[in-house]
């Protein structure tokens, strides 16, 4: 057994080895070029991302942004003639998507392509010029997006808002943070765009966005998959791809200094069976390295996991058949802990999160426990590439948060102590408790 176990080590290490020499990141003029040639799956990730400072009018727009770019452009001026075009080429449809990163705006454009060494043409370049008409060709007239095109990607936006209620959970955190400050922080700025910011949107106001987007961003490409010509296609993206952009970006955390003397609590009743829970709870005067590891382990040990104490307090000591678990918002610095519950119940749900959260900031927990932790944050990390979309997520984030290697965080965890976890519990404090109770 100790001679697998010794096999099994060796094989991660070369592991480790071929995955750094097959990442290449090259810098050309403006933009990166983030290359990850691998041999493990059949398709070829092309993506681009456009990361700049986040307020909350930038992102209503971009929500609405990303919706209308992939809908038509000039050459291909319907959805169905996009779609046409990708079964020609071979590749799932070209897909877009917006997103808060802490302090940033993340603007992202991908497909899928398979791999030209199943078929007898080299499609990868071919599906590289789709992104680019679709990116830098739009439906524009007279300064202004499609009028159409801009009416249906305000109405599917709207659509999402007024769903929001049917997603109990979603709903709640969001209330939550929404309310978990006076002040208008990054943190409390929603992916669910109101109404009333929705049908203020200007389509004038959108494409001068659009513009702006190219000149205040960070901008990345990536390619990820087994590719024989990579050389080739970064000299393609070179050629076709040409922007002016100049960025300072603002540092990636949500940070928390002062603690706040009182908890806001929150009442709203809904006609529901089972009364839903949403505590906050943020990290202050936190170092880089609580907020990138030891805030994992406090994770899994509050309710990241199955024998977390949420879970042990509430079914095994209390006999409660509820669920309440937790997770971790690196970028924004806080834990979210969710629940459903008897609403004749809810002070002693709230006693055992104050009790859960007490017991690891005593250090009532075993080095056996936390070494399972640990074990279990390893074992997550050597999964970063079960697909070609998590491996442009891994080093996209690792651009994005300065991060490290596998093999480096892999050691940073292995450093975690059973004090560093008690002092960063130490840190840490309920700022906001939204209860939606059951009004049966």
């Amino acid at each position: 057994i100790n001679n697998k176990s010794n096999f099994v080590k060796k094989d991660l290490t070369l592991l480790w080895e071929e995955r750094e020499m097959n990442y290449q990141k090259i810098k050309h003029n403006n933009y990166h070029i983030h290359v990850i040639n691998n041999q493990k799956f059949h398709n070829i990730i092309f993506a681009i991302y456009f990361t700049q400072n986040i307020n909350e009018d930038d992102f209503a727009y971009h929500n609405v942004l990303v919706d209308i770019l992939t809908t038509a452009c000039k050459k291909y001026d319907t959805r169905s003639k996009i779609v046409k075009r990708t079964q020609d080429l071979y590749s799932i449809n070209p897909y877009a998507t917006t997103f808060r990163c802490g302090n940033l705006l993340i603007t992202k454009f991908a497909i899928s392509i398979l791999n030209s060494k199943y078929l007898e043409e080299n499609i990868v370049q071919d599906n590289i010029l789709l992104i680019k008409e679709l990116l830098l060709n739009p439906l524009v007239e007279n300064g202004k997006f499609n009028d159409k095109y801009f009416e249906l990607s305000i109405n599917d936006e709207m659509k999402k808002t007024e769903r929001l209620k049917e997603r109990l959970i979603p709903y709640i955190n969001n209330q939550a943070i929404k309310n978990s400050s006076d002040n208008k922080e990054n943190y409390q700025i929603s992916k669910y765009i109101s109404i009333d910011k929705l049908k203020s949107i200007s389509n004038k106001k959108l494409y001068q966005k659009y513009l702006e987007m190219f000149h205040n961003s960070k901008i990345d490409f990536f390619l990820a998959g087994n590719m024989n010509n990579s050389n080739e296609l970064v000299e393609f993206i070179q050629k076709e791809f040409v922007f002016d952009n100049q960025y300072q970006l603002n540092n990636t955390f949500v940070k928390h200094f002062n603690k706040p003397r009182k908890i806001k609590e929150l009442k709203e009743k809904m006609n529901i069976e089972q009364s839903k829970l949403s505590v906050i709870i943020k990290a202050f005067n936190t170092s880089d390295f609580e907020m990138k590891n030891v805030s994992v382990i406090y994770n899994s040990l509050l309710g990241g996991d199955s024998n977390s104490f949420l879970n042990t307090v509430v079914r095994e000591e209390n006999g409660f058949a509820y669920s309440m678990y937790s997770f971790y918002d690196k970028p924004d610095n806080l834990f979210i802990i969710n629940g459903g519950f008897s609403k004749n119940n809810y002070y002693k749900i709230i006693d055992i999160i104050n009790t859960s959260i007490s017991l690891i900031e005593q250090g009532k927990f075993t080095k056996k426990r936390l070494e399972i932790s640990k074990k279990n944050l390893i074992n997550d990390l050597l999964n970063y590439d079960e697909s070609n979309s998590s491996l442009v997520n891994f080093y996209f984030g690792i651009e994005i948060f300065h991060g490290k290697d596998v093999k480096e965080r892999i050691k940073e965890v292995k450093k975690i102590t059973k004090e560093d976890v008690i002092n960063y519990a130490k840190k840490l404090k309920i700022t906001t408790i939204y209860n939606l109770e059951s009004d049966l």
